[in-house]
């Protein structure tokens, strides 16, 4: 076992606090999802801290569902989704860019399996879900620039 982990990056237009507004509202995120996440659904909240929903994410030829709890460790500039049932954790970190816009990095960790399963998923998974977040941060984009998300 080792820890695994996927991660994306990109500058997007606009403040951080509007690329923070998009990601901590699930009604706003919801929007910007790529295919690979699908059945969003909050069962408390919806913004920001304490907000808990389930959703299934559909990668590497994979079907995983997670109830995840959001935590704002540093509201308006990182927030944190954890998995309540496994290790999961995914950090949205945003940083205003040099030149402008907003800097969004995603980051998702987990402990990873033992044996031969440990190690393929070491090396196809975080590939996979790094596509995956990317796919977001382009819809994030898009969304900051007033357009439709992808």
């Amino acid at each position: 076992m080792g820890e695994v982990r996927a991660e994306a990056r990109q500058v997007v237009p606009g403040t951080p606090q509007a690329a923070y507004d998009h990601l901590a509202d699930l009604a706003k995120r919801r929007a910007l999802l790529p295919e690979a996440w699908r059945d969003l659904a909050v069962e408390q909240g919806g913004r920001g801290a304490g907000t808990v929903f389930r959703v299934t994410l559909v990668a590497g030829g994979r079907e995983r569902q997670y109830r995840m709890a959001l935590e704002e460790p540093e509201p308006g500039r990182r927030l944190l989704e954890r998995d309540l049932g496994s290790s999961l954790r995914t950090t949205y970190t945003l940083e205003p860019a040099p030149g402008g816009g907003c800097e969004v990095q995603v980051v998702t960790t987990w402990q990873g399996a033992s044996g031969i399963g440990g190690f393929f998923e070491r090396r196809f998974a975080p590939r996979a879900l790094a596509q995956v977040h990317q796919a977001l941060l382009a819809n994030l984009a898009a969304a900051l620039r007033g357009g439709e998300p992808g």
